[in-house]
């Protein structure tokens, strides 16, 4: 569908391409979710010839049989704003004009409607040799605007490409200038790179061009884990936000951690799941841990042979831990006596 809409804008008289991820990831015979389009048509002309869903410095996003695509008009940037948004943009009628504004090479190739790929900037010679390379000079782009520093540092991750020696230079030179990116943004990018399955390659690029302690983290001993809670939960992270769910569960993460996950209350209290992924992190044996989830009385509340429902919290917990330490048994006679002796 994508070459349809490429096919509706040059048949209406534009000069039009796809652009950055998608032409890439063809390249490396990566399969890509997101295509993005690069135009001569402005505002005016996508609105007439799409359904646009929303529109941002001179982007649009517009949705063709039910899919959505981001289009971008050519255009040049000038200005930046604490180091991250353009003041001034102009429109411009040169594909070549617009390429100069975008990151890296290997984000700035275009594919015209025949599927060829047009490279004016050394994308596909950076892309054979596995290298981020910025458009210009990394100096000024950093400059311009910082996130461009973590999106590095995600293409790199991602990919597993190295570095430009020249970018890697500058982003070592200008790491402070996170400092003027928000959290949120950030966060973002920091995901991506922590959820990557090649996360460890990131957090050395992370560290060696010390860019941690302008990001305020700690990235010294953290074990790779596909769960990005967990990853977070190793990190110095007080001042990102997460959503209500991520935040809860972290927090017990980093209780976990902090506990003897060989005692029983603990593997009762976390749950094996959880115990199992924080042995892997502190490098317990599993299978110690496993042995003792098994000798467990009782795996989880529900298993209690007592009605729960009109006992408060505090005779609940410690009926619990009685259980669970063997000094009374799971059975309803039993509870019932002990609740008479000691709270009646």
């Amino acid at each position: 569908m994508e070459f349809e809409v490429l096919d509706i804008l040059n048949k209406n008289g534009f000069e039009s391409y796809i652009v950055g991820g998608y032409v890439r990831d063809n390249i490396l015979n990566k399969k890509t979710v997101d295509v993005d389009f690069t135009t001569s048509a402005t505002l005016t002309d996508l609105k007439k010839l799409f359904d646009v869903t929303s529109e941002n410095y001179g982007s649009v996003k517009i949705k063709y049989k039910n899919k959505a695509y981001e289009i971008t008009t050519f255009r040049k940037e000038f200005f930046y704003i604490n180091y991250i948004y353009p003041k001034k943009i102009k429109f411009t009628k040169n594909v070549k004009s617009d390429l100069k504004r975008r990151d890296f090479t290997i984000n700035a190739l275009l594919m015209n409607k025949d599927k060829k790929i047009i490279d004016y900037v050394g994308g596909i010679s950076d892309i054979e040799n596995r290298c981020i390379r910025m458009i210009g000079n990394p100096k000024k782009r950093l400059k311009q605007d910082s996130l461009r520093i973590l999106r590095a540092i995600r293409f790199a991750t991602i990919l597993n490409f190295k570095l430009d020696k020249k970018l890697e230079l500058y982003i070592k030179k200008y790491g402070y200038l996170l400092k003027y990116l928000s959290y949120d943004r950030k966060k973002q990018e920091l995901d991506k790179i922590f959820s990557s399955s090649n996360a460890m390659y990131g957090i050395s690029l992370l560290k060696n061009l010390e860019l941690d302690k302008y990001l305020e983290i700690d990235l010294n001993n953290i074990i790779y884990f596909p769960d990005l809670n967990y990853m977070w939960a190793q990190i110095g992270c007080s001042k990102y936000n997460f959503n209500r769910k991520d935040e809860k569960k972290i927090k017990r993460i980093k209780e976990c951690l902090t506990k003897d996950i060989l005692d029983k209350m603990v593997v009762y209290n976390y749950g094996i799941e959880m115990c199992l992924n924080v042995a892997k992190i502190k490098s317990i044996n599993e299978d110690l841990l496993l042995n003792l989830f098994k000798s467990l009385p009782i795996k989880n509340r529900s298993e209690i042979d007592y009605d729960l429902s009109s006992i408060n919290k505090k005779i609940i917990e410690d009926i619990e831990f009685k259980i669970v330490a063997l000094n009374l048994k799971n059975n309803k006679n039993e509870i019932k006596k002990y609740i008479k002796q000691h709270y009646m």
